[in-house]
């Protein structure tokens, strides 16, 4: 469901003259419909270092999970990820984080994370409110290659962060 792609195209405005664009990114084919309140808190992280190398880390409200590393033609799978959290001061806004990979081949990995800019949504359904934010993350992946993508963290009303 879901690509690491590179991609080109042009954007025109108006009579404008059309500017051209290229970037990587992930492509989601997951969306359908969905009630967000059965869903347990989790956290999906995606980001690409490159055409050569692109990550899915995906955890449950607890920094606990998995995920993949889209390397060339090759998938490599992260065994066990432990992530951890930082919020802005009283909110669920998460600001930056860390995910220590441990990859099913016996390698691992450090991700750093900071978030550029963020957007806070939610979805009300039946009295309850679920949290829904989307950072536009700068990843450092073993302190030196540097890659861009999506942090996404839902929370339940009921679930801690961590």
């Amino acid at each position: 469901l879901e690509q690491h792609m590179s991609v080109q195209d042009t954007l025109q405005l108006g009579d404008d003259t059309a500017e051209g664009l290229s970037g990587r990114s992930l492509r989601d084919h997951s969306w359908g419909s969905r009630y967000s309140q059965a869903t347990p808190s989790y956290r999906w992280i995606t980001g690409n270092f490159g055409d050569d190398l692109g990550m899915i880390i995906r955890t449950n409200g607890r920094g606990e999970g998995g995920g993949l590393f889209h390397e060339g033609d090759q998938l490599r799978r992260i065994a066990r990820s432990t992530l951890t959290t930082e919020y802005e001061p009283g909110t669920q806004y998460h600001k930056s984080l860390r995910a220590e990979l441990e990859m099913e081949d016996g390698g691992n990995h450090v991700i750093e994370g900071r978030v550029m800019g963020y957007i806070p949504l939610r979805n009300r359904r039946s009295g309850t409110n679920t949290h829904v934010g989307e950072g536009m993350t700068e990843y450092t992946l073993d302190g030196e290659r540097v890659g861009y993508g999506l942090s996404e963290y839902l929370n339940q009303p009921d679930e801690e962060n961590t």
